[in-house]
């Protein structure tokens, strides 16, 4: 008998920088920003061979209690795929603190708007003024990506699979 291995890692960042505008959204049909596999946007993460499912978490910087952000998760899978729309949420900052400044707090709130994905994505420990968490099956991709919009501060990703 086999037993599945599951790998467990703590919180990698998915940007490399904070995300201070919105980020130019795919569109399907602008040069650059189609679904298609060779438009891949640069900051997309790429997952490991191990990973099943992923927790995303969004700290923000300079932020303050109410400050929110709209992003859409897009799934990338090998060989040519096209873009997979998984979930369209919004974000609010709590009174959570990342460090010990005022200015630097964990996302408190999170909604999906609508989802996409063949298995159905959750939000854990929103509006509670603690660390909100969107958790999701990742099986099949290679990447994903976080595209943000509507962003009233410095926010970004942070990711950990499983």
């Amino acid at each position: 008998m086999t037993m599945a291995k599951t790998i467990q890692l703590g919180y990698e960042k998915m940007r490399v920088s904070d995300i201070t505008t919105d980020d130019t959204q795919l569109d399907g049909e602008t040069a650059g920003y189609t679904y298609h596999y060779t438009d891949r946007p640069i900051d997309s993460y790429s997952l490991g061979p191990e990973a099943n499912a992923a927790e995303i978490i969004f700290p923000g910087s300079d932020v303050s209690d109410g400050n929110n952000f709209s992003a859409k998760l897009y799934g990338y899978r090998v060989n040519d795929a096209p873009a997979e729309f998984l979930a369209d949420i919004s974000g609010t900052a709590g009174l959570a603190r990342i460090a010990d400044v005022t200015t630097a707090l964990y996302t408190d709130t999170l909604v999906i708007a609508s989802q996409g994905h063949i298995k159905t994505l959750s939000v854990a420990d929103s509006a509670n003024d603690r660390v909100a968490k969107l958790a999701f099956d990742c099986v099949g991709f290679q990447w994903l990506y976080v595209e943000f919009y509507d962003v009233s501060a410095n926010w970004n990703a942070y990711i950990a699979t499983f």
